[in-house]
């Protein structure tokens, strides 16, 4: 992954997690819930959104301070209802 910068590998995985947590409970919300579990898996996916949200603005505070490399992680998170995997390690192709 992002082998010079070890801080920026783990940044990469929570973000990765947070992001995969939103696939499965966007995908949870689209099937036959009782009200109780709808409840639930809303605001779980509230929590993960505000985690993913505020993870995002601290790596960018990191590139802005220039502890990190520009173009080593692309982020491209689709507000839809598709979770296709979005969150890639440039460095790996």
């Amino acid at each position: 992954m992002l082998a010079d910068n070890p801080a920026m590998d783990e940044d990469f995985i929570r973000l990765r997690t947070h992001y995969n947590n939103i696939c499965r409970y966007r995908e949870l919300k689209a099937t036959t819930l009782t009200s109780s579990e709808s409840e639930f898996i809303e605001r779980r996916l509230m929590e993960e959104n505000f985690a993913l949200e505020a993870l995002m603005s601290a790596v960018a505070q990191q590139y802005d301070q220039g502890s990190a490399q520009p173009g080593s992680i692309a982020i491209d998170l689709p507000r839809s209802e598709g979770c296709a995997s979005a969150i890639r390690d440039d460095n790996s192709f």
